[in-house]
C-alpha cells in the first residue's frame, strides 16, 4: 500500500547519492537547517510548557503548606494563653 512512498524515498536517495558534491550541500542545507530550526523551536516550546507546569505546582504545594501552617498557627494556642491557663488564669 506505501510501496509508492517508500520508491519515491529510494528515488530522493538515488538522485542524492548519484548527483555531484556541488549539488548535495547546498540540497542539505537548504532542507535541513529550516527543518532542525523548526524541531529546535517545537523542542523548546515543550520544554518551556514542561517547565512551566512543574513551577505551576511547586507552587501550590508551596501554598498548600504554607496553609497548613497559617492554620495550625490559627488554632493552636497562644503562648499568653497557655501562661495564663498554666497560673490558673493569671497573667
Amino acid at each position: 500500500m506505501a510501496d509508492w512512498f517508500t520508491d519515491l524515498g529510494d528515488a530522493v536517495a538515488q538522485f542524492l547519492t548519484t548527483s555531484p558534491l556541488w549539488l548535495q550541500a547546498p540540497l542539505v542545507i537548504i532542507v535541513a537547517v529550516p527543518m532542525c530550526a523548526l524541531l529546535a523551536m517545537l523542542w523548546l516550546r515543550a520544554v518551556d510548557r514542561c517547565g512551566a507546569l512543574l513551577a505551576r505546582g511547586g507552587a501550590r504545594a508551596r501554598q498548600r503548606a504554607q496553609a497548613k501552617v497559617s492554620l495550625e498557627r490559627m488554632t493552636s494556642p497562644k503562648p499568653e494563653e497557655e501562661r495564663a491557663s498554666a497560673n490558673n488564669g493569671k497573667p
